[in-house]
């Protein structure tokens, strides 16, 4: 995945990639890019889950008293 910077493509790096799934900056990123890439290419975007488990609860009260 690229980005268009100066009308140049250049790839994301591990940090902005992170991000984008809503890992906070304080999120320690393996330091070789690739390992970094893969351990990123691997996680779950943590606000769609919050928001889906979010939605469960609301949705399925009835189940849990």
């Amino acid at each position: 995945m690229g980005i268009v910077q100066n009308q140049i493509v250049r790839r994301i790096t591990p940090r902005e990639a992170a991000r984008l799934l809503g890992f906070p900056d304080s999120f320690k990123i393996h330091p070789n890019d690739n390992a970094a890439y893969k351990q990123l290419g691997n996680a779950v975007s943590v606000p769609v889950i919050k928001a889906i488990v979010m939605d469960y609860f609301k949705h399925n009260q009835k189940h849990f008293f």
